[in-house]
């Protein structure tokens, strides 16, 4: 029988040849290293397997492990029938073979390349490509070497089924405020045997490198806190990568295992329905910006007022439904003309008015009440004067608000997954602190946080103590940049105040002190008696940080009625210190206000906290109120842009 060997041999020459081309640079030189290896080889099968192997894994021991096994498979084939040389003339004579094994050993060939090529990858060590972290690509060497290479998202050199699942993922990475551009996953390629099994290593080892991505973005988020702002010291959710790949082969729902890397709380997942309405809308739907040239109120005549209704959710007063003598508060829709008229009695005297239409460009009574409602809502003053600050909360929400969303939940990634199921939100740009209870709001009041040039910091940290009569320690910054030109141009000035001088651990006079030697030589500490004029008030909330920032009353009441409430030098002023105090005290069971409050006097007390409570010091510019309305803060530190432009989004 004639046999062609270059025929007869072509399905292994071509896995050979896949094997060459996956860890050769040159695969052409690979031929003719072969040819020559083979033509100085004698029929002996072992040794002349082993110098196959050596010449086609071009020295990985890695993936010569592999090969090594299928050959041995087959002890009884001599090494110039498996030398893949080029086909001979038909004349050539050769034995008889036992064609079955051969492809059964082909088969089981081809079977191993793609493993060949993870593990000639993984032995070279994975290329830093600018988006995965070092630990990252340590992990995954890790994990593939512990399977013995073996593929995780192919099967016969295409994407199996946890490929399709997280491919999905990948694809819709959008409704979860992520970029699917960031998870590339077009890889999978079959040009014929040898770039297959390259393209399926390749892929299966970039899904694991995207997986793994995907985690830390939707838990850890895409950018470094610290990069944006000094001020914001909150400490990371890091992934550990080791851990991502297997859970994943482990989960009974991979999709569910991938997704759960999100945060868990729930303002993130209403910001997430909020993004998937606002993409949904037309662009007729679009809120267009109200000209904020003018203050208008009630009683005013304005070409504005219809658009400011329609923003505020009211009817047209050109409704027939609306046209009345007589102005109230509208409290939904008013019944039909048919149905007012059954309820009209029989006869209608005779000199009684037509009813009289509204002038629809003048502010009412219903827009008023509209106005005001909208201004509780965003911590303004209500008391329905649309001016500057009240425009720019009406126009917060025009335009595309999408990348303002986005740009909020990546900051939700930032914060803690568990915020402590008893906490305190203190959301810096709305003025505004909450006590949390099992998810639901047990007490909220208006907040005066830190002048952009002494921003308040954002952290997350516990709450330890309350003192009731507080001293206040004068921060160095302030005593040198503040206190000292004002008693250097009035002795007295510290002493009319309240003020104490603490020097070598002995309490002295401020007049005491030689004010223009302390000057040049070093301030000593100076604070600040109890006392109805004492800067922190009656109360403070200890949560001992590095920005020296607590929550404290204050006897400057009046600013709690600005609409823009910066004016501390960082540390948070509350309105309602001993309601809040009150709320605190929830899981305190031997305490309550009235017991709190005789610790009132001369002298500063400390009331220990039996469990310490989680303090959240957040920065968000958008949030859903607990019916739906979307409310938005404006960025009064420059934090949101910095994160839009970080993101490359457009917040325009």
């Amino acid at each position: 029988m004639k046999l062609s060997i270059g025929a007869r041999t072509g399905t292994l020459a071509a896995a050979l040849l896949s094997t060459t081309a996956i860890l050769a640079a040159a695969p052409s030189s690979a031929w003719a290293q072969y040819g020559s290896t083979i033509a100085q080889i004698d029929a002996a099968p072992v040794q002349a397997i082993e110098q196959v192997i050596e010449t086609s894994t071009q020295g990985s021991t890695a993936a010569a492990n592999y090969v090594r096994p299928v050959f041995q498979a087959e002890p009884n084939v001599t090494a110039r029938e498996l030398a893949p040389l080029e086909p001979v003339a038909e004349t050539t004579t050769v034995p008889m073979v036992d064609e079955a094994a051969i492809a059964a050993r082909d088969g089981r060939m081809l079977a191993t390349l793609p493993r060949q090529a993870i593990a000639a990858m993984i032995d070279a060590g994975l290329d830093n490509d600018g988006e995965t972290t070092s630990s990252e690509r340590e992990a995954i060497e890790a994990f593939y070497l512990s399977r013995e290479h073996k593929p995780v998202f192919t099967s016969a050199s295409a994407p199996n089924g946890l490929a399709d699942v997280i491919t999905q993922l990948f694809e819709t990475a959008d409704g979860y405020g992520l970029n699917p551009e960031d998870y590339a996953h077009g890889a999978f390629l079959s040009d014929g045997p040898a770039t297959a099994a390259r393209a399926a290593a390749e892929a299966d080892i970039a899904m694991a490198l995207w997986t793994v991505r995907y985690a830390r973005h939707a838990q850890t988020g895409r950018i470094n806190p610290a990069s944006i702002s000094d001020d914001i010291t909150l400490e990371r959710n890091f992934v550990d990568p080791a851990t991502v790949l297997p859970a994943l082969i482990a989960a009974g729902d991979p999709a569910a295992a991938l997704l759960a890397y999100h945060p868990p709380h729930a303002q993130f997942h209403a910001l997430r329905e909020e993004l998937e309405r606002l993409r949904n809308q037309s662009s007729d739907e679009l809120i267009v910006a109200i000209d904020e040239n003018g203050t208008i109120r009630l009683g005013d005549r304005d070409e504005r007022v219809p658009q400011l209704r329609a923003r505020l959710g009211l009817p047209e007063v050109a409704d027939e439904d609306l046209v009345t003598a007589s102005i109230g508060t509208y409290d939904g829709p008013s019944e039909s003309p048919a149905a007012r008229q059954a309820d009209k009695p029989e006869e209608v005297a005779e000199d009684e008015a037509a009813p009289e239409a509204i002038d629809p460009l003048i502010f009412d009574e219903v827009l008023d009440a509209a106005v005001k409602e909208f201004q509780a809502d965003h911590n303004l003053t209500a008391d329905g004067i649309v001016g500057p600050a009240t425009f720019a909360a009406l126009n917060e929400q025009a335009g595309d608000l999408t990348p303002h969303i986005i740009a909020n939940m990546e900051r939700w990634r930032w914060l803690p997954r568990d915020l402590g199921d008893f906490h305190v939100l203190a959301n810096v740009p709305e003025f505004r602190l909450w006590v949390m209870d099992e998810g639901e709001s047990i007490f909220t009041t208006r907040t005066v946080v830190g002048q952009n040039r002494h921003r308040t910091a954002i952290f997350s940290d516990e709450m330890e103590y309350m003192a009731v009569n507080p001293y206040w320690n004068v921060p160095s910054s302030i005593a040198r940049g503040e206190l000292l030109p004002r008693v250097l141009q009035d002795q007295s000035y510290l002493t009319n105040r309240n003020y104490e001088v603490i020097y070598n651990g002995s309490v002295f006079d401020p007049a005491a002190v030689n004010w223009e030697v302390a000057a040049e030589r070093g301030l000593p500490r100076i604070r600040q008696r109890p006392g109805s004029g004492n800067a922190l008030g009656e109360i403070k909330f200890m949560f001992p940080n590095q920005h020296a920032i607590y929550f404290h009353d204050t006897p400057s009441r009046s600013l709690f009625g600005r609409d823009t409430r910066t004016f501390s030098h960082g540390c948070v002023r509350v309105q309602d210190p001993w309601a809040f105090a009150e709320a605190l005290l929830e899981n305190e069971p031997d305490w309550d206000l009235a017991r709190l409050q005789t610790l009132r006097g001369p002298r500063e007390q400390n009331f220990n906290l039996t469990s310490h409570i989680p303090v959240h010091l957040t920065y968000f510019t958008a949030r859903v109120a607990d019916d739906g309305r979307l409310i938005m803060a404006r960025d009064i530190y420059g934090h949101h842009q910095r994160v839009l432009d970080a993101l490359g989004l457009d917040g325009a």
